[in-house]
């Protein structure tokens, strides 16, 4: 009777590990891209997004993100000013390849580097994540350069729209960032 007793007892003790899920609505995508000869930054975000996770439920944040992925509406940006974002949206992103969408995947989770498989058009380019973890907080970086998705036109097209604003220089490079919340 013991012996079952500690089997259930164990068992138990077992599932209470896996109990890490992500907190609803906490999940956030940001952005900085640069201008002006000086490298002014401009942040944003993506309105419609959608987070895929293989499993609801983990003994760890960091297996809980294996696997994860998030499809995003390119066209949905969202800088805080309406202009900007229209620019972005008709001269950067409306003409990309295949699909209008991003699509992440979370190829690999180490001690301190996400492996972020970033499709976008019709190119798929890994792309390293610094994370922290602050308790139950995640909040993961990187850089991506638009030239190694083929948006070379792309980027002449919003820097000439943009021409003045940007003093004549828009820059190939975009930090990345997500963060989110977990119940653990």
């Amino acid at each position: 009777m013991k012996y079952y007793f500690l089997v259930l007892l164990s068992i138990l003790n077992i599932s209470s590990y896996a109990t890490c899920k992500l907190k609803n609505d906490t999940f956030k995508i940001g952005w900085t891209a640069f201008k002006t000869p000086k490298k002014v930054g401009v942040s944003g975000t993506f309105n419609k997004q959608a987070l895929g996770l293989v499993s609801h439920t983990a003994s760890s944040i960091q297996e809980l993100l294996k696997g994860a992925s998030v499809e995003i509406d390119s066209n949905d940006v969202f800088t805080d000013n309406k202009a900007r974002d229209g620019k972005i949206a008709k001269f950067f992103f409306s003409t990309m390849e295949v699909s209008k969408n991003i699509k992440a995947d979370v190829s690999k989770v180490t001690d301190k580097l996400i492996m972020l498989k970033v499709s976008m058009n019709g190119r798929i380019v890994e792309v390293p994540m610094e994370y922290t973890l602050k308790g139950n907080s995640l909040e993961a970086k990187g850089t991506l350069d638009v030239l190694n998705f083929a948006m070379d036109k792309e980027l002449k097209a919003l820097n000439q729209a943009c021409f003045a604003k940007h003093e004549g220089k828009t820059w190939s490079d975009v930090n990345i960032s997500f963060q989110a919340d977990f119940d653990c």
